[in-house]
């Protein structure tokens, strides 16, 4: 079953580079994404004690680390855009937040956003 409740928040900075401009409509922009900064991460234990007995601890670390990816920005209106991001997060804390140190992930991202 589940043991831990483990939580993450980025804070950071990235930069975004299109690619293929003038070959594609400018309704379609594909990118280049990347960015780094420092993740903080909390884990509150499912149960007060471990198997062995022992009391577990609410845990709280900081880590620096970073990101990657690709994905395409496609214009939806006038106003409008969806963006869809292949990326892979690289989160490695120095101790131990819930199971592991390392919290490294691939996702994929869907963003609605607004242009004006």
């Amino acid at each position: 079953g589940k043991e831990n409740n483990v939580y993450l928040f980025d804070f950071m900075v990235s930069m975004k580079r299109r690619f293929f401009e003038s070959d594609l409509d400018p309704s379609l922009r594909p990118f280049l994404v990347g960015g780094v900064g420092p993740y903080y991460g909390m884990n509150f234990p499912e149960f007060d004690l471990d198997p062995q007995g022992n009391k577990n601890y609410d845990e709280y670390s900081w880590a620096l680390g970073g990101f990657f990816g690709m994905g395409v920005d496609i214009d939806a209106s006038d106003n409008y855009f969806v963006s869809v991001r292949f990326q892979y997060r690289v989160i490695p804390f120095v101790e131990k937040i819930g199971e592991r140190k390392n919290h490294s992930m691939f996702e994929i991202r869907l963003e609605i956003g607004s242009m004006y």
